[in-house]
């Protein structure tokens, strides 16, 4: 019983002295080195880092205060969101409410995880399809989130088809106005871009530009603008037709299809005109040469006889 007992003392006396004997011999942690007299004061220097002091002059050892490196220095008091993966997407800012702008964002007191907030959204407006539709789609502003990469996306293997793990994917919202969507944009915090939708031009063409003649091997098909400057069609007779639509521009109109016609036109007439002339000529002269004979006036021979 008496050994007992002491066995039971020195369990009880062992048990009571090990914690005090592991305060007293290390820390329970320690997160970094500095030589601050306040570990828990807010680093402000690039002294404060938690690196070996360097005494090297390489050049590859930067010196700089506080301002010089507020971009690029770590926050060591930052709150860690614990709604984050190796896959989320790195935040610019953090959303703690220090973000520049007229507003503070909604993420700050939303509790949105860290895969909504260090995102990039586009804010665009649709152009109209190419059919006959109507153009109601093409009347609002929408905004739609960018792909994440990374483990945000794979392939099935079997089917080869693309599947998404991110949440956003395929969302869509819809705003009056393009401000209303900055407006959402700048209160949620998101990067965004806006894209300006392409404007419709209708310009009248002419049928008759397919068959102009272009001194080239590329086929330039005009279109009937008439502006400062252009030549407007006319009433006159060799502007009638196909003349009238080709009708652009000086330099177009001298080379259009309906003066070219015009010119070979006048030229044919006027080799059938010559041709005519001259036959008539001959026949004129082979008709007087006939009434002489038949007159008796000229030989057989051609020769006139005498007294004739």
């Amino acid at each position: 019983m008496a050994a007992r007992s002491g066995t039971i003392a020195s369990t009880l006396l062992a048990s009571v002295l090990r914690p005090s004997a592991t305060r007293l011999s290390a820390p329970a942690y320690r997160t970094y080195a500095t030589n601050e007299p306040k570990p828990h004061e807010r680093k402000t220097s690039s002294e404060d880092a938690p690196a070996v002091k360097l005494t090297s002059e390489s050049t590859q050892i930067r010196e700089e205060g506080a301002a010089e490196g507020m971009r690029h220095q770590p926050d060591y008091n930052v709150a860690v969101d614990y709604r984050t993966s190796n896959f989320s997407p790195i935040p610019k800012r953090v959303m703690d409410g220090s973000e520049p702008g007229d507003s503070v964002a909604a993420a700050v007191l939303s509790g949105a995880p860290t895969d909504l907030q260090a995102r990039s959204v586009r804010i665009y407006k649709p152009s109209k399809t190419a059919t006959q539709s109507g153009d109601w789609n093409a009347s609002h502003w929408l905004m739609d989130w960018d792909v994440l990469p990374k483990g945000h996306r794979w392939e099935n293997p079997l089917m080869g088809w693309q599947s998404s793990a991110d949440f956003m994917n395929g969302h869509r919202m819809q705003f009056k106005s393009k401000e209303d969507a900055i407006n959402f944009a700048n209160k949620q915090g998101y990067e965004y871009f806006v894209q300006e939708p392409n404007k419709r031009k209708f310009v009248p063409k002419a049928y008759a530009n397919l068959f102009t003649h272009v001194p080239g091997k590329l086929k330039v098909v005009r279109t009937n603008t008439f502006g400062k400057g252009l030549r407007q069609p006319t009433k006159q007779p060799a502007e009638m037709g196909r003349g009238a639509y080709d009708a652009t521009s000086p330099a177009a109109y001298k080379s259009s299809a309906a003066m070219e016609t015009l010119r070979f036109n006048e030229i044919k007439k006027a080799k059938e005109a010559k041709i005519t002339a001259k036959e008539q000529e001959e026949e004129a002269e082979a008709k007087l040469i006939r009434s002489k004979k038949s007159r008796g006036i000229m030989g057989r021979q051609g020769e006139s006889r005498p007294g004739g």
